[in-house]
């Protein structure tokens, strides 16, 4: 065989090689999917939806209150119009649990300086909180500042996704203990009984304990080593041992 096939088939091989370890990893990561993370997300979606069916019956007067530069704290925010979904009803990727806190009528308030109508535009823009505004006169025609109506409609989002490299669960939350963003990080068998009994009591505002339960950055750096450096032991194995028998300190 001459020099020039040597050196095709040499880096078919290696390329072969690395397609057929590419695909063991996928199918190691899918039979852990299948196994240990799959039934508990749909344990999960399957929770959710009962709080959800009965939230929406009991009608519950859940309230709370958030800030707004400029205006400060804004009470009598109810929650309401609980809705959950999911991307796939048999391979759950992701689930997320929308609604809504609402006041009975829109804020109006009248911003009189250039700076603090800036301030308040843009953090309604970044939140993507619904406005209007114009500027008001006072009789003798002079403008006197801007009037806002803001839409009394803030939208949450709970958004579990699974992280199929690591297999562990990220938790991504919108406007609800503040307005903005929250992210938590979750193993498989972290999502269990407690957790959703945890997560419901936190949905209504009842206890602010779930954000203990989130994985330290140490944790997930360890994941990451582990599924990066595995080469003689199972995959299989190896992330079974991560995710069931986490160090103790």
């Amino acid at each position: 065989m001459s020099d020039f096939l040597d050196s095709l088939e040499t880096e078919a091989n290696s390329l072969r090689s690395i397609k057929e370890k590419k695909t063991d990893r996928i199918n190691s990561i899918k039979k852990i999917y299948d196994h240990d993370v799959n039934p508990r997300l749909k344990a999960l979606y399957a929770f959710l939806k009962k709080v959800v069916d009965h939230l929406n019956y009991l009608d519950k007067n859940t309230t709370t209150s958030y800030e707004f530069p400029v205006l400060g704290k804004v009470e009598g925010f109810k929650q309401e119009e609980y809705i959950v979904t999911v991307d796939d009803l048999e391979n759950l990727g992701r689930i997320e649990l929308l609604f809504q806190c609402q006041l009975d009528a829109p804020l109006t308030p009248l911003i009189k300086t250039k700076i603090d109508e800036a301030k308040l535009k843009d953090f309604l823009k970044e939140h993507f909180i619904n406005f209007d505004s114009r500027t008001s006169f006072a009789p003798t025609g002079k403008a006197v500042g801007v009037r806002f109506e803001i839409e009394p409609n803030i939208p949450i989002q709970f958004a579990f996704r699974v992280d199929m490299d690591t297999l562990n669960i990220d938790l991504d939350i919108y406007n609800f203990s503040y307005l903005g963003h929250q992210k938590m990080n979750f193993r498989p068998h972290e999502i269990n009984p407690k957790l959703h009994d945890q997560l419901g009591k936190f949905i209504l505002r009842q206890d602010s304990s779930l954000t203990d339960l989130g994985i330290s950055n140490e944790q997930k750096q360890l994941i990451r080593e582990n599924l990066a450096t595995v080469k003689k032991q199972s995959f299989i194995d190896k992330v079974r041992n991560t995710v069931y028998n986490p160090q103790k300190k």
